[in-house]
């Protein structure tokens, strides 16, 4: 097949002899199309440095219709931009160059390649989401809002593609993009999205939270055909961007025996990258020319002809590894010291996130705020605003994340990054007013063997206790701390952490299970507005919360969630501290276009872009 730089050959030519004209493009187009690399051969990437063998598309970025051929090969777009050779390339500029293959470390050791089954339930999978995996709908890695991923378009009540029937229903409907296709060629169909249902719904050992998700599509309703797609939900929900995230190629996999079959490889790829095979904890890929994907300019994607994720079992391992140039890029990083080494390292760089796990601290507005403290005074919401201004976050989060200290002013912020108000930086500044609650006792509880969570205990006795309130902490094991403290309710304040679910409809379903729904169905353990005797500000919360996650508009739903959060920050029901780290470090010698993305694609989120300068 032919490279760039025969590519590159061919235009200079054409530019400089251009009375050749027709001849000189048949006699390459022939010479070319002699190398031209299936995309499920099965052969290993080429080593780093080889001389790149990629075929192109016809196809430009992804989202527009009727642009990739439904083969396995793909031809150069008019519209590409001429990348430099590997001979011709600067490695000190940002160009990319074709070629090449790099090697990820991921901390986490999976039980399996399959996220389908039980034992698959490990984070570190999620590094070839962005790899491998087709959906239906997929979050963008840095926004984390919804845009179609193997479908024509995002399905809304304006364009037909929702429809809310009279029983209560809801049906979505999906267009399959012409263009889709699996790595050996075959278009993906209703089949797939068939036999995906099938499998997460009928097959042995399947994982929980897979089943869970799509026990919400009314039996028997998923039908199509070709390219069409429809389902129906028990009821309405922007849920159903979770669904068909992983798709299952019908051609390849049965429901008998899948948990056995694919427990330790993966299926055919509708991704940038191919399977190629694992060997220890080594995980290989090739690129995958039948994804049809280009850059902006055109040019096709992935320039990597291979790419390699390999595990390791703790992050001290990980960081040894890129600080010695065994890996080329590690992630997701979180311990703050060794991420600190990494940033000291002249050769090395570090991508900061936050996220998605954040830690905070919940008053308790239900009667077992009482059994801690019979003469609690925390109904009173002046003494809980005190509170929020008297701590000192700044503080708090230096304690706990050192150099790359970062309070967090939102709940919603790692959910959906662009419907974050800051509703908490009101409380950035201590007022100089008299303190208005001088007297008052606040018992506080959190769980021992936490270092950081026993500073914190330690610093609001002390910022308290400049404005005549005392705080009695309690550090409790771990097991009693939740079971019989959180869970039930029984505290006044208290301090653990929540992780976020990504994308919209993840806020929406967040706010309703931990600050609207009590247990056993949801998670407020804080009883906030649950009762009676409700305030006006409870009331107002009420009506926002009930059917939020049945709300088909985005726009309608960032105005609610960001009432809603205002709401819990007016009312100070929580007061968010800080989020874990989750950094990407790199070489940057050694990989161009590294960007460490949202946790939702892992540390491979961008790795179609990425580039071996080497």
């Amino acid at each position: 097949m032919f490279r760039i730089k025969d590519l590159d050959l061919f235009r200079r030519l054409t530019r400089r002899f251009p009375m050749l004209g027709g001849f000189v493009v048949i006699v390459l187009l022939f010479a070319f199309a002699a190398g031209i690399r299936f995309a499920g051969d099965g052969s290993d990437p080429p080593a780093a440095g080889e001389q790149p063998a990629f075929a192109t598309s016809q196809g430009s970025v992804p989202g527009t219709a009727d642009t990739r051929p439904t083969s396995t090969t793909r031809s150069v777009s008019s519209t590409t931009v001429a990348i430099l050779t590997r001979e011709e390339a600067d490695p000190l500029t940002d160009q990319p160059v074709y070629g090449g293959s790099v090697t990820v470390g991921v901390v986490g050791t999976p039980d399996s390649l399959n996220p389908f089954v039980i034992e698959g339930n490990d984070d570190a999978v999620q590094a070839f989401r962005s790899l491998v995996w087709g959906s239906a709908m997929q979050l963008d890695m840095q926004t984390l809002e919804p845009r179609p991923g193997v479908v024509v378009e995002t399905p809304t009540l304006g364009n037909g593609g929702l429809t809310i029937n009279p029983d209560g229903t809801m049906t979505v409907r999906y267009q399959i993009r012409p263009d889709a296709v699996w790595e050996d060629g075959v278009p993906i169909t209703f089949d797939d999205f068939e036999r995906t249902y099938e499998v997460a719904t009928q097959a042995a050992d399947i994982n929980p939270t897979v089943s869970s998700r799509y026990a919400s599509i009314v039996s028997g309703s998923v039908q199509g055909d070709g390219a069409m797609v429809e389902f129906d939900l028990e009821r309405p929900s922007l849920g159903f961007v979770e669904l068909f995230d992983i798709l299952l190629p019908a051609h390849q996999i049965e429901v008998a025996g899948f948990a056995s079959d694919w427990n330790d490889r993966l299926w055919l790829s509708a991704g940038p990258f191919r399977f190629v095979r694992q060997t220890g904890d080594d995980v290989v890929f090739a690129a995958n020319p039948a994804a049809g994907i280009t850059d902006e300019q055109g040019n096709p994607l992935p320039f990597l002809d291979g790419l390699t994720v390999r595990y390791f079992r703790s992050d001290s391992e990980a960081a040894e590894a890129i600080i010695n140039g065994d890996i080329d890029i590690a992630g997701t990083l979180q311990d703050r010291r060794l991420i600190e080494q990494i940033d000291d390292d002249p050769n090395l760089a570090v991508d900061v996130r936050y996220g998605p796990r954040w830690e905070h601290l919940s008053f308790q507005f239900g009667d077992g705020r009482f059994v801690e403290n019979p003469e609690s005074a925390i109904g009173d919401v002046e003494l809980r605003r005190e509170v929020a201004r008297r701590i000192d976050r700044d503080a708090l989060a230096e304690a706990a994340l050192g150099r790359y200290a970062l309070p967090v002013d939102s709940m919603i912020a790692f959910s959906w990054p662009s419907a974050d108000t800051g509703a908490w930086s009101i409380y950035d500044v201590a007022e100089s007013s008299e303190p208005c609650c001088a007297g008052a006792t606040i018992a506080f509880v959190t769980s021992a063997g936490n270092d950081q969570r026993a500073a914190s205990a330690a610093h609001l006795v002390e910022q308290l206790d400049e404005v005549g309130v005392r705080i009695e902490p309690e550090l409790e094991e771990l097991g009693r701390f939740f079971d019989e403290k959180v869970i039930p309710g029984v505290f006044e304040l208290a301090e653990w952490n929540w992780t976020a679910t990504l994308g919209p409809a993840g806020a929406a379903a967040d706010l309703v299970d931990r600050y609207a729904t009590l247990d056993p169905e949801g998670n407020n353990f804080s009883q906030f507005a649950a009762g009676d005797d409700l305030s006006d500000a409870e009331v107002e919360f009420r009506d926002l919360v009930k059917g939020l996650d049945a709300v088909l508009s985005y726009d309608d739903l960032r105005e609610r969630v960001t009432r809603i959060e205002r709401i819990l920050a007016d009312q100070v029901v929580l007061i968010p501290l800080f989020a874990d780290l989750n950094v990407g470090a790199s070489r940057p010698s050694v990989v161009g276009g590294f960007v460490h993305a949202t946790p939702e694609g892992g540390i491979t989120a961008t790795a179609a872009t990425w580039w071996d300068r080497r």
